[in-house]
Parts: structure tokens; C-alpha cells; sequence
């Protein structure tokens, strides 16, 4: 996965400066779409994966992965790779969640559109040892300072948490929200989609702007993009239309 400055066009870095000034929190810089600040905060849609994590790959030594994953723009080109562009082998991750979003099969201009309006970025900030390691507790306590601390900066109207696992950390999201003048409501849980019970849940910042949070499975895996198409499409109301409209542009 060699990587260029390729991706540079595709990303608005007006907020990186406010973003480094978290050094201690972000250790990978959240992928900004060019049309996301120029949408109204009820259409900014923030999605917050889980973490990288170390690969291996005949072209590639150790060495060389480790020193993607220092890159503190590999997110941004994990996302440009894999959601903006479509490599002959996109992630089941980006092509799951496209067309849970979109409610259908689509095209390579529609997941560009998709890609190009949206936000990303890890909720845990280190890499994992391999795809089937997971984030210890300490990794999703430290978590949610870190997710509010980005949104403080991104002010998205709506969160898209790809798995449910770090809503067993209430308390710690509490704690946090306090620390960055967030007050909550939930997380609130609904019914059970396959194994997985998707929540619920609201913050609103000291200026009583609100942002809305759903927690569904991590689309990598046993992911039923049709099923948790509609829990996505009912609780973001009007966003699947928007992105279906005819002629409707992402702003450059």
C-alpha cells in the first residue's frame, strides 16, 4: 500500500492545525471531504470506525506497514484508497457501509459523492497487532475524549459509530462529555438487528447545538447492508434522499 500525496485534492484540511493541537489524543488526522464544512450541520455526517491494524502482504516488509501506520495520514489514505476511489479490491468495510447508506447497489460515481461529503476517523488512535486483535478497555476509555474532542472541531449534526462495543463504556462517555461541555442523552437501545442491538443517542454542546449518534454493527463482517440500510435511512431522516438526488452536487 504505497502512498503518495495523491489524495490531497480529495481532503479539505482547513481544520488540521485545530486538529494537531490534539497530538495527544489523534494520532491519525480524520479524513475531511472537500463538500463537508459547505453542507448545513443536519446534513454533516461524521463516521467513526474502530482503529488500523497491521497487515501482511508478500510486496510488503514490517518495516514498511509499521511506517504507513506512523503516517499520521493514513486514514486519509485508507479512505481515499478504499472509499473514495475503487481499488479492484475495496474493503468490505467502505463497500458495506456505501450501500448501506445509499439503501442499494451503487456506482463509482455515486461512492465518490458518498466519500467526498462525509468525515472519517478512528475511535481507538493506535494500530492493533493484527485484523483480529481488539481495542483493550483502556483503548475505548480513552476513546470518547477523543471523539469529543473531534467533534468540537468538525461540529457534525450526525455520528455513524461502525460497532456497538464501546457503548459498554457509558460511564467513561459521561466523564468525557463533561470535560468538553457535552451533555447526553442515552445511549438508548433498540431492537436487535441479526445479533446485534443497535442505540441510540444525542450530545449537545454548551451552545445548545445537538448531534445525533447510531451505533450499528461493524460492517466488515455477518453485515446485512439492507437491514441496517433502514435503521441508517430511519434515524438519519432525508439523508439517503439527499445523496439519491437528481443532480445534486457535493460542493468543491
Amino acid at each position: 500500500m504505497a502512498h503518495s500525496d495523491r489524495h490531497r485534492a480529495a481532503v479539505d484540511t482547513r481544520y488540521d492545525e485545530a486538529l494537531r493541537s490534539t497530538a495527544d489524543q489523534l494520532h491519525w488526522l480524520p479524513w475531511v471531504g472537500t463538500g463537508y464544512t459547505y453542507l448545513p450541520r443536519c446534513q454533516r455526517l461524521l463516521i467513526v470506525g474502530e482503529s488500523h491494524y497491521h497487515w501482511t502482504h508478500h510486496s510488503e516488509t514490517p518495516v514498511q506497514v509499521k511506517s504507513y501506520l506512523d503516517n499520521p495520514e493514513f486514514t486519509r489514505y485508507f479512505v481515499f484508497d478504499h472509499g473514495f476511489k475503487t481499488p479492484p479490491k475495496p474493503t468490505k468495510f467502505t463497500t458495506a457501509l456505501t450501500r448501506a447508506l445509499y439503501g442499494r447497489q451503487h456506482s463509482r460515481e455515486q461512492k465518490q459523492r458518498l466519500w467526498s461529503s462525509v468525515a472519517y476517523f478512528n475511535r481507538v488512535q493506535r494500530p492493533m497487532a493484527s485484523a483480529r486483535a481488539r481495542p483493550t478497555q483502556k483503548d475505548y476509555q480513552a476513546a470518547w475524549d477523543t471523539f469529543f474532542a473531534v467533534i468540537s472541531l468538525l461540529q457534525p449534526g450526525h455520528c455513524l459509530f461502525a460497532g456497538v462495543e464501546i457503548c459498554g463504556y457509558t460511564e467513561e462517555m459521561q466523564a468525557a462529555a463533561r470535560r468538553h461541555g457535552y451533555t447526553i442523552d442515552g445511549p438508548e437501545r433498540r431492537p436487535a438487528i441479526g445479533k446485534t442491538t443497535p442505540r441510540l443517542a444525542t450530545v449537545t454542546n454548551a451552545a445548545g447545538e445537538a448531534t445525533r449518534l447510531l451505533f450499528i454493527r461493524h460492517p466488515s463482517s455477518f453485515f446485512s447492508w439492507q437491514k441496517w440500510g433502514r435503521f441508517v435511512d430511519e434515524h438519519l431522516p432525508g439523508y439517503r434522499q439527499w445523496l439519491l438526488s437528481v443532480g445534486g452536487e457535493v460542493p468543491a
